[in-house]
């Protein structure tokens, strides 16, 4: 069988996986990182884009919305927010959502 699709350097352990059901994959890793992955890229296939920028702790839950480009995400400190990944132009700015943390890791998100 021909390969789909391949990722390399996760830059830690995976916590978090998520598809949007189209073409969008994100991954949480344990270097407060997600990994955005392109499914149907045309010329790449393994094409990645990497969110770290206001990450203060692991990513601990994902949530996409279908036919939406906004993805919210949990972190392992209690935090959690929103950010656009448009597939042209890749993920925008993080938005975290509350000034306050929740009082321990955010483990699902919708």
């Amino acid at each position: 069988p021909q390969m789909k699709w391949r990722l390399c350097c996760l830059g830690g352990h995976a916590t978090a996986i998520r598809t949007n059901g189209a073409n969008m994959a994100c991954i949480g890793c344990g270097d407060n990182s997600i990994r955005v992955m392109d499914l149907l890229h045309r010329e790449h296939r393994q094409h990645c884009w990497v969110i770290w920028r206001g990450l203060r702790s692991s990513v601990t839950s994902l949530s996409s919305a279908a036919n939406c480009d906004v993805w919210g995400f949990g972190l392992q400190d209690g935090g959690f927010g929103c950010v656009r990944i448009d597939g042209a132009d890749g993920p925008g700015d993080i938005d975290m959502l509350a000034s306050k943390l929740h009082p321990g890791p955010v483990t699902s998100i919708c």
